[in-house]
């Protein structure tokens, strides 16, 4: 794989660590920890130099040599001064029983990015906990506040996640995901859904048998009764608005779009080259076609293939099943595991 380490980018000026893009990948690291967690697995060495950034700015957790498994939501008491690194491990990390867990790898994600937006490592976790013990102020500086440039609220979860004390932290990976900031909505990248909704049909008219009377002689009933066509209503219209943006959090992404896949219209797009589009479409609408014959009762999660460079994942939606989500992704620098999971929360939010 091409790229640095993200010590190797922080010490050497490799790339420019913009606030943009740290915040990019912090939402993809913190994702990537989470599918760990899911997994029953801690990582347990999260720190710069196990970060590995592609030249796209894609982030990728390396290194499990020290991961171990655990029992989901147990506590694990662990003495491993092998996999301790000063001012990224936290101090549960440093005790003979100490109870670690998915905090752990909270704190060590925390303490990593830390030291990309600074420049600096952070303070060693035990010098915290002694001036902690000895009622002295943290010898950390806080981030919120003193940091310009980022999302409101955002470096105020780093500072969370840091927290001395395990229990002050963001428990899970998921947790800390949805405390960070959501991306502002770009009003020239809004996509507006516009869903026609044609009325019942309304019966004609008919004109009753009127009698006629000329100016002289007998009453001539009518011909027949006369059946006037009734011009049809114009459909009203509904507007939803769809937003596809959490998308592109997803490592590797080259572009995404819905899709009925009876008419193929494209429903809704986020920003990617028009050959990701068009692949998309004609690869989805294939397969949800072919597994149109599957017997009632059996339902598709998603779809996966592979072509050439590129990865294709198709989600159709649980309130449509024949209006679907997709994405295509760079397989060199994709997570499918993760993407996955990513890819069914961003169906989920889709409303029609």
């Amino acid at each position: 794989m091409k790229g640095h380490d993200l010590l190797e980018i922080i010490d050497e000026k490799r790339a420019d660590l913009s606030p943009d893009l740290i915040v990019r990948m912090a939402g993809k690291l913190i994702a990537a920890v989470g599918y760990i967690h899911d997994n029953q697995l801690l990582h347990c060495d999260i720190s710069p130099d196990n970060i590995f950034v592609t030249p796209a700015g894609e982030p990728i957790l390396i290194d499990f040599g020290a991961a171990r498994r655990t029992a989901a939501g147990a506590v694990e008491k662990y003495s491993g001064l092998s996999v301790v690194k000063d001012g990224y491990s936290p101090h549960e990390l440093y005790t003979a029983g100490g109870n670690s867990g998915p905090w752990s790898d909270v704190y060590a994600l925390a303490a990593s990015l830390y030291h990309a937006i600074t420049g600096e490592p952070p303070v060693n976790c035990q010098s915290r906990l002694a001036a902690l013990a000895e009622k002295r102020p943290d010898p950390l500086q806080p981030l919120a506040g003193s940091v310009p440039d980022y999302p409101k609220g955002f470096l105020a979860t780093i500072d969370r996640a840091m927290a001395v004390t395990p229990s002050a932290r963001f428990q899970t990976a998921a947790e800390w995901l949805k405390a960070l900031p959501q991306p502002e909505t770009r009003t020239d990248r809004k996509v507006v859904l516009v869903r026609r909704v044609v009325p019942l049909p309304v019966a004609p008219r008919v004109c009753e048998p009127s009698t006629v009377r000329p100016a002289a002689g007998p009453a001539v009933p009518a011909v027949s009764p006369a059946v006037i066509p009734l011009r049809p209503r114009r459909p009203t219209t509904r507007v939803a608005e769809v937003d596809l943006s959490g998308l592109r959090r997803i490592s590797g992404f080259l572009g995404g779009c819905l899709v009925d896949s009876l008419s193929g219209v494209v429903m809704a797009g986020e920003d990617g080259d028009g050959a990701s589009t068009l692949a998309n479409v004609a690869v989805a609408r294939a397969n949800l076609q072919a597994l149109a014959a599957l017997p009632p009762g059996e339902a598709v999660d998603d779809i996966q293939i592979a072509i050439g460079r590129r990865l294709h994942l198709i989600q159709p939606l649980a309130s449509a099943p024949r209006v679907f989500v997709c994405v295509a992704l760079d397989k060199d620098t994709a997570n499918p595991g993760i993407a996955r999971v990513q890819l069914q929360r961003v169906a989920q939010a889709v409303r029609l």
